[in-house]
């Protein structure tokens, strides 16, 4: 049988040229499937595959809610939905709005390479920040470096990350950051972890 309205309705956006009685159609931004004669006609034929990837246009922090042609590494974060992939161009990232990164959900952040994607709290560490606190499940952070974080309170871990989540951090260099009571490069449960503390689950790939 034919499309239904909520069929058009759901499908508004596919190519305007396709065929609405074959099986796939494209948006601009996901696909739309149509399988007619499998659903009852009250269900929707439409599945969207809705992940997206952020790429941010600009170093400098900042935190107006929306990301759109003027994008920061922040906003990008807190804009986000699960799944989504933010690509992280080279360039120097320094949080200036005033707090860490926050990641609370699924997320893959790509920087460049090690060299030349730096993300820091501070150019020179002067100031007491950490970097990210990542809170979120299934969190992926690759080719970045990760630097100059450094915590202000005593019992306050982890420098560079602070991981309570999950996170996995691949072909990446954590370098130069401190917690408040000392600490190596990672800590854990009894220790501070200058570079990372974690209480969660942290998986390190070269």
């Amino acid at each position: 049988h034919g499309n239904s309205s909520a069929d058009r309705d759901t499908c508004a956006n596919c190519d305007a040229g396709a065929d609405r009685n074959t099986d796939t159609h494209r948006y601009s931004r996901s696909v739309c499937y149509v399988r007619p004669n499998t659903y009852p006609s009250t269900n929707s034929h439409a599945f969207a595959d809705t992940h997206r990837t952020i790429i941010i246009t600009k170093t400098a922090d900042s935190d107006d809610g929306v990301c759109d042609s003027d994008c920061s590494l922040r906003e990008a974060i807190a804009g986000a939905g699960s799944g989504d992939t933010i690509s992280i161009p080279p360039g120097t990232y320094t949080p200036t709005v005033g707090s860490e990164l926050t990641i609370n959900n699924s997320l893959t952040l790509v920087g460049a390479d090690q060299a030349n994607t730096i993300i820091q709290a501070t150019a020179d560490g002067s100031i007491q920040s950490r970097v990210f606190k990542v809170t979120g499940q299934n969190i992926t952070m690759k080719n970045m470096t990760i630097r100059n974080g450094h915590t202000s309170q005593y019992y306050d871990h982890g420098g560079g990350i602070l991981v309570s989540g999950t996170l996995t951090l691949s072909n990446s260099t954590v370098t130069a950051n401190a917690a408040y009571d000392g600490g190596g490069q990672i800590g854990c449960s009894g220790c501070q972890g200058g570079g990372i503390y974690n209480s969660g689950t942290l998986n390190i790939i070269s």
